[in-house]
């Protein structure tokens, strides 16, 4: 896997470090789209997933795309047709839909990221350390 992004959606594909660095970032919620190697990215949650990002572009939140086969964490998703998104906060599972549900994800986002205040505190603390 690439660690490069794409400017053309809040999606990309991530290293390793990249993503535990994410999962890791205190504050920060990652949201995950798991999918199968055979069947690929669900296209049809792409436009969701930009408008979501567009949305909440200062929050606190970084999509990424994870082939199941690639992660020996994911292999209870691996051969399925249908994408999981989990979502991450501190290394930790929070949530996590199975299939294409915008207006889901976008409530446990909602839900999920920490205020503007929680989120500078977090990054005050990082800082110190």
């Amino acid at each position: 896997m690439r660690g490069t992004s794409s400017s053309s959606g809040p999606v990309w594909f991530v290293s390793v470090q990249r993503l535990l660095a994410g999962l890791l970032l205190t504050g920060f919620i990652t949201v995950a789209q798991v999918y199968s190697e055979w069947c690929g990215k669900c296209e049809c949650i792409e436009g969701t997933l930009k408008r979501i990002k567009a949305e909440k572009d200062d929050a606190p939140v970084e999509f990424v795309l994870l082939e199941a086969s690639k992660f020996d964490f994911l292999k209870e998703y691996r051969n399925r047709s249908k994408p999981y998104f989990a979502f991450y906060k501190q290394g930790e599972l929070i949530e996590s839909v199975e299939g294409v549900d915008g207006p889901k994800i976008l409530q446990l986002l909602d839900q999920c990221l920490p205020s503007k205040q929680e989120y500078e505190e977090a990054l005050a603390e990082l800082n110190k350390k």
